[in-house]
C-alpha cells in the first residue's frame, strides 16, 4: 500500500509540473503577442514619410504605375482648381454683357386661316374678336406665344433664341395644319426685333448725357424714368436704347445678334463716361 501511494504522489507532482510549465508557455506567447501589438501601434504612430520609406521596398510595377497616375491626376486637379479660380475672379453673375430676354419673329402660312374653328379645337388658344383680332396662342415647349391673323400671318414671342422661336413657329403651323385639314406653307420666316439688356454697374448721369446728346436722345422724367437714346447701326436700321439711372440699358430695335454686339461696344464705352 505504501509503494501504491508514492506512486501516486509522483504522479500528480508530474501533472503538476506539467501544467505549471503549460502556464509558463502560455505566459510567453502572451508576452510576444503584446509585444507584437505595441510594436504595430508605434508604427501606426510615426509620420507618414516613415511609413512610406519603410514600405516602398515592396511596391511592384503596377504600385508605382499606380503612383504615376495619382501624380498626373494631382497635377490636373490643381490645374482645374486654377481655372475654376481664374473663371470666378474674371466672370462675376454681374458681368456687363448682353443677354437676349425676347425674340420677335414673323412666318406666313400662305392662306387665308379660320380663327374661330382653331380656338375651338385647339389647346390654350384664345380668341375674342372685340377685344383683339388675332388668336392667342401659348406652347410650353419651347415655350413662346403665337399672335395668329386671318390673313395667314404668325408672330412669335416669347423665346429667347432664334432656334425656339423658328422651332414654336414650325409647331403652331403643324397644329393649325391638323387642325384645318389645309396645306399649309411656312414662308418668309423673319426676325423682327430681338430685345437685349445689360447692365452698366454703374448709375448714370442722364441730365448731362441727355445735354451732351441732344440730337439722339430724349429724357422726361416726368413722363418716363428712362432716357430714350437712338443708335444708328447702319444707313437703314437704328436701334432704340432705353437707359435708366440706375445703369440698367435695355436694347431694342436689333434682328442679330450681331447688331446687338455693335451697339454693346459702342455705348457702352460712352455711358461708363457719365458715371456718378
Amino acid at each position: 500500500m505504501a509503494g501504491r501511494s508514492k506512486r501516486i504522489s509522483s504522479l500528480r507532482n508530474l501533472r503538476y509540473n506539467e501544467l505549471v510549465d503549460c502556464g509558463n508557455a502560455d505566459s510567453d506567447s502572451d508576452t510576444t503577442k503584446l509585444a507584437s501589438t505595441d510594436y504595430a501601434s508605434s508604427v501606426n504612430k510615426e509620420s507618414p514619410k516613415a511609413l512610406s520609406s519603410s514600405t516602398s521596398n515592396n511596391f511592384d510595377d503596377k504600385d508605382i504605375l499606380s503612383l504615376e497616375l495619382d501624380d498626373k491626376n494631382d497635377n490636373l486637379i490643381s490645374k482645374m482648381s486654377k481655372y475654376s479660380c481664374f473663371l470666378k475672379s474674371n466672370y462675376q453673375s454681374n458681368m456687363c454683357i448682353p443677354m437676349v430676354q425676347n425674340i420677335v419673329a414673323s412666318v406666313h402660312l400662305g392662306q387665308e386661316l379660320d380663327l374661330r374653328e382653331i380656338a375651338i379645337s385647339t389647346r390654350n388658344a384664345e380668341y375674342n374678336p372685340k377685344k383683339f383680332n388675332a388668336l392667342v396662342l401659348r406652347m410650353q415647349n419651347p415655350k413662346c406665344t403665337g399672335l395668329i391673323f386671318r390673313t395667314g400671318r404668325i408672330i412669335i414671342t416669347g423665346s429667347k433664341t432664334i432656334e425656339d422661336t423658328k422651332l414654336g413657329a414650325k409647331r403652331m403651323a403643324k397644329m393649325i395644319r391638323k387642325e384645318l385639314g389645309a396645306d399649309l406653307k411656312f414662308n418668309n420666316f423673319k426676325i423682327e426685333n430681338i430685345i437685349a439688356t445689360f447692365n452698366c454697374n454703374v448709375p448714370i448721369r442722364l441730365e448731362v448725357f441727355s445735354q451732351e446728346h441732344k440730337e439722339l436722345s430724349n429724357y422726361e422724367p416726368e413722363f418716363f424714368a428712362g432716357l430714350v437714346y437712338r443708335c444708328r447701326i447702319s444707313e437703314s436700321s437704328e436701334a432704340v436704347l432705353l437707359i435708366f439711372v440706375s445703369g440698367n440699358v435695355i436694347i431694342t430695335g436689333c434682328k442679330s445678334a450681331h447688331e446687338i454686339q455693335y451697339v454693346f461696344k459702342t455705348m457702352y464705352p460712352i455711358l461708363q463716361q457719365y458715371q456718378k
